[in-house]
């Protein structure tokens, strides 16, 4: 039996739809000394402590009192205040994406790490989906990409705007694409369910004169993940895997083959 006392401490704020996820993973996970959780909601943390066999802290300080590192899972608005209270105490953090509501706290939070050289990990899962990772060694240089990223309305996460909420993870996806500075960005956007905006279109212009069209919504009918990339002067065979729903088209124009790869995942 490996003795985990050597390991990494780990501990987790929050224990909600996500966090509960992190706790599973954590707790099991063969190079981690999972120390805990915490999260304000009582019958939850007892749920989730017998569910997996787990300790759970009376109060947040004591945990991070008790952990190396710390993964921070809970509504947007209280990743900041959190996740500044562990950089003071030198404590190296995951934080669910977003970073924090606003690009101010980001900054406090990235400059506070780098000052006491702590860790800051931001889940920006989609950097690590097989489709996409795949998708890169195959486009090398695109020169117009589409994605959208729906979704049906849910209360979670409603909190900040759709660009915060579900863009974010495509934003981050274009930037680590394309190598180019930003030129100009157009964006329009409206409220339906509440105080944030629920649906968001942006244009992203790059210096290069790659151009990025970017579509998210939280209050569609279905699930939809799509993402277009086009390439210049590359041929490319249409094929379709059921399995994994994708597809790829060939484009020809003037002679010259073209190439557009379209992905679902």
């Amino acid at each position: 039996m490996v003795d985990k006392k050597f390991h990494v401490k780990i501990g987790v704020i929050g224990a909600g739809h996500l966090g509960r996820h992190h706790i599973k993973h954590l707790s099991s996970h063969s190079s981690v000394n999972f120390v805990g959780f915490f999260d304000i909601n009582e019958k939850t943390s007892k749920k989730i402590s017998e569910e997996f066999s787990v300790k759970s802290f009376k109060n947040v300080e004591e945990l991070i009192n008790c952990s190396d590192g710390l993964h921070i899972v809970t509504p947007t608005p209280l990743h900041y205040g959190i996740a500044i209270e562990c950089l003071k105490k030198n404590k190296d953090i995951f934080i669910e994406k977003p970073i924090a509501s606003t690009i101010k706290e980001a900054e406090e939070i990235v400059n506070l790490s780098k000052k006491n050289k702590n860790i800051v990990q931001i889940g920006h899962i989609e950097r690590f989906n097989p489709t996409i990772n795949q998708l890169k060694t195959i486009i090398k240089n695109p020169h117009f990409i589409e994605i959208e990223r729906l979704a049906p309305f849910q209360s979670r996460g409603a909190e900040v705007p759709v660009v915060l909420d579900l863009m974010v993870h495509d934003i981050d996806l274009v930037l680590s694409m394309v190598d180019s500075n930003i030129k100009q960005i157009q964006a329009s956007g409206a409220k339906m369910m509440g105080t944030k905006v629920d649906v968001a279109h942006a244009r992203i212009e790059f210096s290069s004169g790659v151009v990025a069209n970017l579509k998210s919504s939280r209050i569609a009918q279905n699930y939809v993940r799509k993402i277009r990339t086009y390439e210049k002067a590359r041929e490319f065979v249409h094929k379709q895997n059921l399995k994994s729903n994708r597809e790829w088209i060939k484009f020809t124009k003037s002679g010259k083959p073209n190439r557009c790869i379209y992905f679902r995942y």
